[in-house]
């Protein structure tokens, strides 16, 4: 027996290559970077969908809920999000209610009055 792994030994040194025909570290990331940079290409043409639920809680009950639906597509600075679908449920007096829209964004111009938060007695 001890012969047959001398010689399973002596075959397995053959069978190995020189260390000089090992490939060097720079050609081990050429390798890797071409499909990472075939991948960036692909990656920027493409376009993907993003389904987000958040929930808002106090204790057992849910205050507010909100489905949101958002395509999402590569430009030239970053990305670029549009909103698709919106379903979402708020809890105002012991009641939910639903909403399909954001509410429009106010704001405030230099001819409307402050905000007081002030009561008067």
């Amino acid at each position: 027996m001890p012969g047959v792994r001398f010689i399973l030994l002596a075959l397995a040194l053959r069978l190995i290559s020189p260390a000089d025909s090992l490939p060097t570290a720079e050609t081990i990331m050429a390798r890797v970077a071409t499909p990472n940079k075939t991948g960036r290409k692909a990656s920027a043409t493409a376009t993907s969908t993003c389904n987000t639920l958040v929930s808002s809680h106090a204790k057992a009950t849910v205050m507010c809920e909100e489905v949101t639906d958002f395509r999402v597509t590569p430009t030239g600075a970053g990305t670029q999000q549009e909103l698709l679908n919106l379903d979402g449920r708020l809890l105002r007096k012991h009641k939910y209610i639903t909403y399909m829209a954001l509410p429009p964004v106010r704001s405030r111009s230099a001819s409307s009055p402050p905000i007081s938060t002030e009561t008067e007695s």
